[in-house]
């Protein structure tokens, strides 16, 4: 029989400990939604209600049409995801009426659907075939994980700064984003080679 290949764990655990981030980033404002709302002045509970709700859309949305547009964007795919998140946790944070925050809400929604969709098809892509299962359960531990942290993180965070807003969390997590966004432009050109063998659906016969 053929040697089992190696597991290459440093990978595997750059990608969870990437998703972890994301994850938990954005975990915090859609937990914490109602509460920024509040901040703002923005009390009507209907409202505060649907935006998860849109929040879950675009989710589905940027995860349903995953497939499209992966082939032409690839190893960019996640930076993009940081980008655009970074811009829409802006553009939360500026907000004071209903209309942007709703827009925000959904916008975020489908950056979350971009990344969660990258990540677990990154996890199969950087591993043999057969450290795939594994590889997919230490990336969806790490989404676990950061998925529970983010019901504490921003009252750790709040605690650090000395504020009572929720809000004012917002601008530390922009900046983790944006940090994130740099790191993945570099770690996608040094892992191109994983994305060598595809190509874009126009271009395929």
């Amino acid at each position: 029989a053929a040697p089992k290949s190696k597991m290459p764990w440093g990978i595997v655990i750059r990608v969870a400990a990437s998703f972890f981030v994301y994850n938990l980033i954005y975990c915090v404002v859609y937990y914490q939604i109602a509460v920024i709302c509040v901040d703002k002045g923005v009390v009507d509970t209907a409202f505060i209600g649907l935006l998860s709700s849109l929040a879950t859309i675009g989710s589905f949305v940027a995860c349903s049409t995953f497939g499209l547009y992966f082939p032409r964007t690839k190893r960019f795919t996640i930076t993009i995801a940081y980008a655009l998140m970074a811009v829409f946790f802006i553009v939360l944070y500026l907000a004071t009426e209903p209309a942007p925050i709703a827009i925000a809400s959904t916008l975020l929604g489908a950056c979350y659907g971009l990344g969660l969709s990258y990540f677990l098809t990154y996890a199969t892509m950087v591993v043999p075939p057969e450290h795939i299962p594994m590889s997919t359960a230490v990336v969806t531990f790490a989404m676990g994980i950061s998925s529970f942290l983010a019901s504490y993180v921003p009252y750790w965070i709040m605690a650090a700064m000395g504020t009572e807003s929720i809000t004012a969390t917002i601008p530390p997590m922009v900046i983790v984003l944006g940090i994130g966004c740099v790191l993945t432009i570099f770690f996608g050109l040094k892992e191109r080679h994983y994305f060598d063998s595809m190509s874009a659906p126009a271009e395929t016969k």
